[in-house]
């Protein structure tokens, strides 16, 4: 072949790919930046920046909205959600979304009417909440049930109601949101306990209704209530209110406290172990009360002065005060008398977090979730090691603890098998630092066995557990440090070229020149050869 064919021939291809290539529609590749995370049972949500919904992990009931029951271990889409989502509550099997519209929308396990749609099929995309479709101010979806806050200030609540815990005046359970009688306007704030809910008005006022077995409702039975019935004595003057498993407490806005219910350790505060149907005062808490926290048998507060003060079951030291005593009335904690900022009442530990940023913690220490450097109990607050400044927040789980550092920095410690991060499966009594994020770190949620940190840059990272694909890494493979979570890596990546038909085309023209330059070359080595 002449010099001059060869030319030719190179010129015709370099035109073909150069159309190839102008056929192209430049487009990004799909990268999303993560505002919120919610975790769900088995399975993850993620709110974007762009306002869409994606989820992964188990997906057994629907739960993850993409049309399927088939598990994903990379986010999906939320079929009609990929934009208008202002918040998002995943349940333990079901997920349920708010829109920028103020509509609400449901859908995976279905089975006691909790998606509100009119039926107890589970659904595997989202459905419409009957009736609320506009008007919704905020959502809470509970094991089997939904209750949701309307902009008029309404409560209406759906699904199982074996306890009368939707309030509707029946144990009937509701496939459709039913009105909480009484409550159709002036509500405030509502907080869910074990099986009965409590709701604050905007007068101030407590109202309570469903499981009564301890008197956790305050109206002076046993009674179970299916309608909200007025807390004795709290009519007005409520700022707070802190249900806990089967006993309640109230913030007045005179700084008091006030709690009812189950008292077998003394978590009502009073000076006694007797269970109360009424709200009694806590003991040397008239006034000064800034925050209250109710946990599973104890109680816990932080004094407008900076003081952290609990009281209740003490077996492991979880009171904090020295001593493994119960205590009926409350107790100071050593040495945190001042400088509180918040308190976290755990399962069987306490954690507090102080104004100068360092962490404490107390109580059962036996995989070393008080973070001490022993598996030794606590009954007074020792510092958390290496985290006696610089702590921005504090996460206490039933056997680890997490905290995120005010540089950004994730350091957890406690029970590992691989959701502290560290690269192992080895318990630690001490803080040690995720891998890979000693900075840049914006919150950490924990769930289960598995840990995800969304990060400043909008990125997201899991690790542990990955059995259904919880870490959204494309795996099922565990992971002791943290994984990207795919669709989420914060900084879109380079423009990936999308081929045109007319693009396709061309594209195939040249390879097909290439391919028959190459077969006639062969031929020609063959010749000569």
């Amino acid at each position: 072949m002449s010099t001059k064919n060869r030319s030719a021939r190179a010129a015709v291809i370099a035109l073909i790919v150069a159309v190839a290539f102008l056929a192209t529609d430049a487009q990004p590749a799909a990268a999303a930046s993560a505002t919120a995370v919610s975790a769900g049972g088995y399975h993850t949500c993620a709110l974007t920046s762009a306002g869409g919904l994606q989820c992964w992990g188990l997906n057994s009931s629907g739960q993850l909205g993409d049309g399927t029951t088939t598990d994903r271990t990379t986010p999906v889409d939320v079929v009609g959600l990929t934009s208008g989502v202002a918040a998002v509550s995943a349940g333990e099997f079901h997920t349920c979304a708010l829109t920028t519209a103020g509509g609400l929308k449901c859908w995976g396990s279905n089975g006691s009417g909790q998606l509100g749609d009119g039926s107890t099929t589970d659904r595997s995309t989202p459905v419409d909440v009957v009736g609320l479709t506009s008007g919704v101010a905020a959502v809470s979806a509970g094991s089997s049930h939904t209750c949701a806050l309307t902009t008029a200030g309404g409560l209406k609540c759906w699904g199982s109601n074996s306890s009368g815990e939707l309030g509707d005046g029946t144990t009937t359970d509701r496939t459709t949101p039913v009105d909480v009688v009484g409550l159709t306007s002036g509500v405030a704030a509502v907080s869910a306990g074990g099986s009965h809910t409590c709701a604050l008005t905007t007068a101030g006022g407590l109202k309570c209704w469903g499981r009564n077995l301890f008197g956790q409702l305050g109206d002076g039975t046993t009674t179970n209530r299916t309608t909200p019935v007025d807390v004795v004595g709290l009519t007005s003057g409520v700022s707070a209110v802190s249900a806990g498993e089967d006993h309640t407490c109230a913030l007045t806005t005179a700084g008091g406290v006030e709690c009812w219910g189950r008292n077998n350790h003394g978590q009502l505060g009073d000076g006694t172990t007797t269970d109360r149907t009424t709200p009694v005062d806590v003991v040397g808490l008239p006034s000064g009360t800034a925050v209250v926290s109710a946990g599973l048998t104890h109680t816990c507060v932080v004094t407008t002065a900076g003081g952290a003060k609990c009281w209740g079951d003490n077996v492991f030291g979880q009171l904090g005060d020295g001593t493994t005593v119960d205590r009926v009335v409350p107790t100071d904690v050593t040495a945190l008398t001042s400088g509180a900022a918040a308190v976290s009442a755990g399962f069987r530990h306490t954690c507090a977090l102080t104004t100068a940023g360092g962490a404490k913690c107390w109580g059962s220490n036996f995989v070393g979730q008080v973070g001490d450097g022993t598996t030794t109990d606590r009954s007074e607050p020792v510092d958390v090691t290496a985290l006696t400044s610089g702590v921005a927040a504090v996460s206490a789980e039933i056997l680890y603890t997490c905290a995120v550092s005010t540089a950004g920095g994730a350091k957890c410690w406690g029970r590992n098998g691989g959701k502290l991060g560290d690269g192992t499966t080895t318990d630690r009594t001490t803080p040690t630092d995720v891998v890979g994020l000693t900075s840049g770190v914006a919150a950490v949620a924990a769930r289960h066995l598995h840990t995800c940190a969304l990060t400043t840059a909008g990125r997201l990272k899991c690790w542990g557990d990955n059995f259904f694909g919880q870490l959204g890494d494309g795996t099922t493979t565990d992971s002791s440090t943290p994984v990207d979570v795919l669709g989420f890596l914060g900084v879109a990546p380079e423009p990936v070229p999308s081929l045109s038909r007319w693009g396709l085309i061309a594209l195939a023209l040249a390879l097909a020149a290439v391919a028959y330059i190459s077969a006639r070359r062969r031929g020609a080595l063959r010749q000569t050869g």
